[in-house]
């Protein structure tokens, strides 16, 4: 993000053109965001790398604190929250330390998501469809959300969600250009789907080297994650090929949309909401093939939600979601006392066995 908000404050690309900072080349991640996202991190562009580090680390915990208040609804016992989270991160909530080591926007988008939620569940429908779309421009795949207020024909969230996207596309237009919101959508999307990065013939720097990399006189230190995929479409996709990685990710959604719809149709009530929109953020997480660890932050939201699956599942059904969360949660210091299979993929088995049961949760609601 930094790096993009450099080049973009400089005038280059923002996806292309290699960072230099007095002279030396920075090495850095490529960037798969879409192009208004690179004209936000243009102030953080202007920090040196160092002060930005902390600027950076300082607004995800502040995201962290805003949506466990989301949550809680007491700052006190958010800012608590955040900060027993953040210490046991290493070992029980893996997803929030590799989130905070890589410095990635998932908790922004997370916390812009759940306020979306709470915007709905509180009866302010164009406002909840508007502040999802703000977080859908963060992240893409978050617009995958939307399907739960369509599943319910709830107008004025979609209504609200078309009018900030009119407003985003606007800005975007006028910001960035036609041209290349056209390339992003022709080759720089179509190139993340597939791959998670831009081929060499488009990005020939190098990126950042594991575990250390030297740069500007310093060792940065990245860490290495035993089960960083979480991905089930990306991990169809490598071992049967892109159209079966594909047909099972659209499956996915579309089974959790019907199963939204059918719940709705019993029980149109507030739990049924919640629960529809929880095993849609699980889906987003499990069938995109952008997912990784450090997105799986989003499930905190599952957390903070207990009590509806537990309200509309009962006992086994809230146990159930707690086992899933804790194989998605579990830290590498568990890797050696876990089979090797479930070590390597515990993100991926831990959304599984969420999705089913909110799944399955839904379409028995009465």
């Amino acid at each position: 993000m930094w790096g993009a908000g450099r080049l973009r404050r400089e005038g280059r690309d923002p996806y292309f053109d290699a960072v230099f900072v007095d002279g030396v080349y920075f090495p850095r991640s490529q960037f798969p965001y879409g192009p208004l996202v690179s004209a936000l991190f243009q102030p953080l562009g202007r920090l040196d790398f160092a002060t930005a580090r902390a600027v950076w680390l300082g607004l995800q915990i502040g995201a962290l604190v805003a949506l466990l208040f989301l949550g809680l609804e007491s700052l006190p016992r958010a800012l608590l929250a955040a900060a027993v989270l953040v210490v046991v991160s290493p070992v029980i909530v893996f997803p929030l330390f590799a989130h905070l080591e890589r410095g990635q926007i998932d908790l922004f988008v997370a916390a812009g998501a759940f306020a979306s939620l709470v915007l709905w569940e509180r009866g302010f429908g164009m406002a909840a469809g508007a502040m999802l779309l703000g977080a859908a421009v963060l992240k893409l795949p978050t617009v995958t959300l939307l399907l739960v207020p369509l599943a319910a024909g709830d107008a004025p969230v979609i209504l609200g969600a078309a009018l900030a996207a009119l407003l985003a596309a606007g800005a975007a237009w006028l910001i960035d250009g036609p041209e290349r919101i056209a390339r992003y959508c022709r080759v720089v999307l179509p190139a993340f789907d597939r791959t998670g990065r831009l081929p060499p013939e488009l990005y020939a720097h190098p990126t950042p080297a594991i575990p250390v990399q030297r740069w500007n006189g310093r060792d940065f230190h990245n860490a290495v994650f035993a089960a960083c995929d979480a991905s089930l479409t990306r991990y169809v996709r490598q071992r049967w090929g892109y159209a079966a990685g594909t047909v099972l990710g659209a499956a996915g959604l579309l089974a959790t949309f019907l199963a939204a719809g059918w719940a709705f149709a019993a029980a149109p009530t507030g739990d049924v909401r919640t629960l529809a929109w929880l095993a849609m953020v699980t889906a987003m997480l499990l069938f995109q093939p952008l997912t990784w660890l450090m997105g799986c932050v989003h499930l905190i939201v599952v957390g903070l939600r207990l009590d509806a699956i537990r309200d509309l599942g009962g006992s086994p059904a809230g146990t159930l979601a707690v086992c899933g969360l804790a194989l998605v949660a579990l830290g590498d210091v568990f890797v050696p006392f876990l089979p090797r299979r479930i070590a390597d993929k515990r993100p991926i088995l831990g959304l599984l066995v969420l999705w089913l049961v909110l799944t399955v949760t839904l379409v028995t609601v009465r």
